[in-house]
């Protein structure tokens, strides 16, 4: 997260790789760092990269890893409008309830 305010595509696309690994054990690293990550980077990109990583994650079939990313929801939900909260969250919350 140093390296956003320096080059934020670096750390983005560094980012973006490390979603595509697919290792529970480095989502759940992203995830606990969620909360540093949406104080840091812009909205837009947050939305753009995180808040779906987040939202997958929730689902995902690792125990720990939908732990961990339901102590994300604060970082999530700060950078979603009234209406994503319903369309979005709303489902994801109701897989993780049944």
């Amino acid at each position: 997260m140093e390296f956003y305010d320096v080059n934020n595509n670096f750390a983005l696309t560094k980012f973006k790789h490390l979603s595509v690994i697919n290792s529970w054990r480095i989502n759940i690293k992203v995830c606990e760092l969620a909360g540093k990550i949406s104080d840091k980077i812009q909205k837009s990109h947050f939305k753009l990269i995180f808040e779906p990583m987040f939202l997958k994650f929730m689902g995902s079939a690792e125990p720990e890893l939908k732990a961990a990313s339901c102590k994300t929801i604060g970082a999530v939900c700060k950078n979603m409008t009234d209406d994503e909260h319903k369309n979005k969250l709303q489902s994801s919350l109701k897989k993780l309830a049944a």
